[in-house]
């Protein structure tokens, strides 16, 4: 009898732990999916105000990630908070759609912003405010992993694209990325 009792016990247990487990599955789903949408949202707004409304970059990035978080910009912990957020979750910041031929149809936010030639606004005047974000997302392209710092390089390394991109401006970027903010290639993960 107490070893029906316990093996009752055992299979309700283990039908408790994989209904958690689940459950906690589906919500990192959930979560990964929202991340992911406002990715899509913000990449399209941030285009759609260089292109056409003029809106101020810096501004609308920053409104934007307080929107989706659900905190004001004048909040003093603002830039922590975002930075938790961002180091959390920035393998889920994929921009989708192919705006031309230097865009992939997928890519990284970080690879998108310099594609977009963004980089000064989304690095120097947002992202980069706090010493302690991460920057090291990586992202699978052409069955590999590529981090910013091989997308910055593989760019350097093809001068034909000196037409978009300037080499100096990504250089500097490269330098800051890896000194102060400790970015890596993606073989050195």
């Amino acid at each position: 009898m107490r070893f029906l009792s316990f093996l009752s016990a055992l299979i309700l247990a283990s039908i408790t732990f994989s209904v958690h487990a689940d459950s906690t599955s589906n919500t990192k789903q959930s979560l990964q999916a929202q991340n992911r949408k406002f990715a899509e949202t913000l990449c399209t707004r941030i285009h759609f105000a260089r292109n056409a409304t003029g809106e101020d970059i810096p501004t609308l990035i920053k409104n934007e990630f307080a929107k989706h978080l659900g905190i004001n910009v004048t909040d003093p912990d603002y830039q922590t908070k975002v930075t938790q957020f961002w180091n959390a979750n920035q393998t889920d910041f994929i921009c989708s759609g192919k705006l031309n031929t230097q865009y992939r149809e997928s890519e990284h936010l970080l690879k998108r912003m310099i594609n977009l030639n963004e980089d000064s606004n989304f690095f120097y005047n947002f992202l980069l405010d706090d010493m302690n974000v991460r920057v090291n997302a990586l992202e699978n392209v052409d069955g590999k992993p590529e981090t910013v710092i091989d997308f910055i390089d593989k760019i350097l390394l093809t001068p034909e694209k000196q037409r978009y991109y300037s080499f100096d401006k990504l250089k500097r970027l490269r330098t800051m990325l890896v000194d102060y903010y400790g970015a890596k290639k993606a073989v050195d993960l």
